[in-house]
């Protein structure tokens, strides 16, 4: 899937990954619906970032779906990756995003 709100030299721009999104998503659901949605976000971006995108993804979804965080780039994380969901999960429930989970990742081999 595209990403969203990617910075001006990501592959699609932000407008088109949303419309490529509400198209999935809409295909999806017709084809019996959807289970579970993997929101990956990298562990640097802005939190009112995620909420406008989360927001988005909820928007696209017509009934309760599970949604679950996954955040990325976090190997520099110290002194673990967990550190980021410590730090930021009262702002993100304060805000109205909820989680049915989440895991704090790096695809990296340092």
């Amino acid at each position: 899937m595209a990403g969203l709100d990617e910075c001006p030299q990501g592959a699609v721009p932000d407008k088109e990954a949303r419309r490529i999104l509400k198209n999935l998503i809409g295909t999806l659901t017709g084809q019996g619906d959807i289970h579970l949605i993997m929101y990956c976000v990298r562990g640097n971006k802005a939190i009112d970032i995620l909420r406008r995108n989360y927001e988005f993804i909820r928007s696209q979804v017509k009934r309760k779906v599970p949604i679950v965080l996954v955040v990325t780039c976090l190997e520099f994380q110290k002194p673990d990756m967990e550190t980021w969901w410590r730090d930021n999960e009262q702002t993100i429930s304060n805000i109205g995003m909820m989680f049915a989970g989440h895991a704090c990742i790096t695809a990296d081999t340092i």
